[in-house]
């Protein structure tokens, strides 16, 4: 006789609209939940979280932590005694205060060759006018030179930069820079491919850069190295107001504390940056909340823990949102297999009963109606799998690799279990359904269906 699974094969082609029809519906919930899948798979925690924060904790004053203000005056600093009764906690190691320069230090200026238009303004917020290029702006000192944003840090710190060009050696650069022989030079980076941007790279390893104090030249420093700069090397997080208030677009110059307290009169600390001991973590932060609330109410801090799970959240969001839109989708072309599967089992009764009269038994009949519903959802998922691989490499890996936070990972896991689920339904349903409509000798099923 025919085969069963050959029979509900060429069932299949009775109605091909609408086989078509619940392909394409199941399909789009394989494909979308497999992006959806891929998306999330590619956001790239760790990477979005070291570029925030190096360090397990970074304090700040609440300043620095505004992305509206920023840090750029010397009443934005960080209270010594702050600093002091953190380092003084159980478990804190590799802890720096680093400096930065701000508006008010317009008497210690940088000349390093670059060329100004003469066009200058005046940014209202600070009162420090901005000289340019024609294309970025540099903040001015009170000789006309540029202020550039200035870091003063101990060599835990540096040892955290990512050194690219020259010295990468940080502990023999860190000595260079205390003996006085030249500077590190951060430039910011593409955060697609975490390269250097051209634009922002403004001089070269072995140039000179002649600092001026009160208008007048005091060392001459050559760049030792270059750094790709983070959000975390310019200021917290993913702020960078106060870097752009003081220095704008001018270079970002790393020096030793040391060199950095004998060139400043007034050497300002802006972040105090640290690692913790494992187990500490909790008592951290239970501590910082209560110095934040009793102690220091201008301090504010950011944890890599919270880096992290800001970044988590992304990952989840983009995991519900594409995760909800695919279950949709699925759901219409679950339910239209279901409508399908018992209009069939309905409009069929008469055929069934027919063909039980010739010999086929209700379990070669439950058979059959399993082996379309198979059908209906092997189609789709052997179209979703094809479907999801090829806009895995293509779409989703395009606008992906455009967003800086993504690092893509090519997976077929999401499609896969959708098309379990799927099969599993396909299985399922037509077993319930003839166990409900078809009840009753075959002379009685015949009679009903007449």
């Amino acid at each position: 006789g025919a085969s069963i699974p050959r029979l509900a094969w060429s069932n299949l082609g009775r109605n091909r609209r609408r086989t078509a029809f619940i392909m394409l519906s199941l399909t789009l919930c394989v494909v979308l939940l497999n992006c959806a899948g891929t998306a999330a798979d590619s956001v790239d925690v760790e990477k979005e979280t070291a570029f925030m924060i190096r360090t397990d904790f970074a304090v700040v004053n609440t300043a620095s932590s505004s992305n509206v203000r920023g840090f750029f005056r010397r009443s934005d600093a960080l209270r010594a005694e702050t600093v002091a009764d953190i380092a003084a906690r159980p478990g804190v190691t590799g802890g720096s205060a680093i400096y930065k320069n701000t508006a008010e230090d317009t008497n210690v200026t940088y000349d390093f060759g670059h060329p100004l238009t003469g066009e200058t303004f005046v940014m209202e917020e600070t009162g420090l006018t901005f000289g340019s290029d024609g294309y970025r702006s540099f903040g001015l000192g009170d000789d006309g030179r540029m202020l550039c944003n200035v870091y003063g840090m101990e060599e835990a710190a540096l040892a955290r930069m990512d050194l690219r060009e020259g010295e990468t050696d940080a502990h023999i650069l860190y000595e260079k820079m205390s003996a006085g022989e030249g500077v590190l030079v951060g430039v910011h980076i593409d955060r697609r491919d975490m390269s250097l941007v051209p634009d922002l790279d403004l001089v070269d390893v072995g140039q000179n850069i002649t600092v001026y104090k009160n208008g007048s030249p005091v060392m001459k420093l050559p760049v030792l190295a270059k750094a790709a700069q983070t959000s975390d090397d310019a200021e917290i997080g993913y702020i960078s107001s106060g870097p752009l208030k003081t220095g704008g677009d001018g270079l970002n110059l790393y020096l030793p504390a040391g060199v950095y307290e004998e060139l400043y009169d007034v050497p300002t600390v802006y972040k105090y940056s640290f690692d913790i001991e494992e187990g500490c973590e909790a008592e951290m932060t239970a501590f910082l909340e209560d110095y934040m609330e009793k102690t220091d109410p201008d301090m504010n801090y950011l944890s890599a823990r919270e880096a992290r799970e800001s970044s988590e959240a992304t990952q989840r969001m983009i995991r519900f949102v594409g995760g909800f839109v695919g279950l949709i989708f699925g759901l219409a072309g679950v339910l239209n297999l279901i409508n399908t599967i018992v209009t069939t089992i309905l409009t069929r009764r008469h055929e069934f009963a027919a063909m039980e009269s010739v010999g086929m038994t209700r379990r070669q009949l439950t058979g059959m109606m399993v082996w379309e519903g198979v059908y209906y959802a092997a189609g789709a998922c052997l179209l979703g799998l094809s479907l999801s691989a090829a806009l895995n490499l293509t779409l989703v890996k395009r606008v992906v690799d455009s967003m800086w936070q993504f690092t893509f990972r090519f997976t077929l896991l999401p499609a896969l279990g959708a098309c379990g689920a799927l099969l599993a339904v396909s299985a399922v349903v037509p077993v319930l359904a003839l166990r409900a409509f078809h009840q009753g000798s075959i002379v009685e099923q015949l009679r009903v269906a007449e």
